[in-house]
């Protein structure tokens, strides 16, 4: 188990429009309008520059077909 006393301090600061949370080597925006996750910073190089957005999908079933999901509206 982790000692959580020894961890490094986050810090977390009010940027307007997202919260910014930061520690050793690393920062996190996250957009206050929508909780979406905007940039990712780590050692200085910027991992993610644009907001990370869900993009689920399945796959069709019989019973979508019965009910004409599938089609095109």
């Amino acid at each position: 188990m982790v000692d959580l006393s020894k961890l490094p301090d986050l810090q977390l600061q009010d940027g307007g429009e997202a919260w910014e949370i930061a520690g050793l080597d690393f920062s996190v925006k996250i957009r206050k309008a929508d909780g979406l996750l905007s940039s990712y910073t780590y050692k200085g190089e910027e991992m993610v520059k644009t907001p990370l957005v869900p993009n689920f999908w399945r796959p069709t079933t019989d019973n979508d077909r019965r009910t004409g999901m599938t089609k095109d509206q």
